[in-house]
């Protein structure tokens, strides 16, 4: 398969990293923060079910946690909320999130054999900044 190939592509989200399962976890802490309950709920259909239907707004995330604040009956600002939800979820890119199993060590045997990698997301910069240049799993296994 990678015959002739000298470069070779990786999406983060889902691929190198289980970020799906870090955003059903910050999304819990949020909603236990907005003084909720998360047991019971399916954070990530609630949270793909309202993207999607703000996906034509000029700020989805913004909508996203203005909708969680009234559904959990907080008095913050939407801006509040979206900081509120950042600040959890910087805690995750930061000090948590990890490769998945084995995915450095892939990484690492493709460098090796002299492949060019390169990442493409469509994971916000700062996210990806956080994991380059401050989440110590990841600097420590496959920088």
């Amino acid at each position: 398969m990678l015959k002739g190939k000298k470069y070779i592509l990786f999406d983060m989200d889902g691929t190198l990293i289980d970020s799906v399962g870090m955003w059903n976890e910050v999304d819990r802490l949020f909603i236990t923060a907005l003084g909720g309950n998360p047991a019971g709920e399916n954070v990530q259909e609630q949270r793909d079910s309202k993207l999607r239907e703000c996906r034509t707004s000029n700020d989805p995330y913004r909508d996203y946690c203005a909708y969680m604040g009234e559904k959990y009956g907080s008095s913050l600002s939407s801006e509040e909320l979206v900081k509120l939800r950042y600040s959890i979820s910087l805690q995750f890119t930061e000090n948590t999130i990890d490769y998945k199993p084995y995915a450095d060590t892939f990484l690492k045997t493709l460098k090796d054999k002299g492949y060019v990698l390169a990442i493409v997301s469509t994971t916000k910069r700062s996210n990806m900044d956080a994991y380059r240049t401050k989440n110590a799993n990841i600097m420590s296994k496959a920088p």
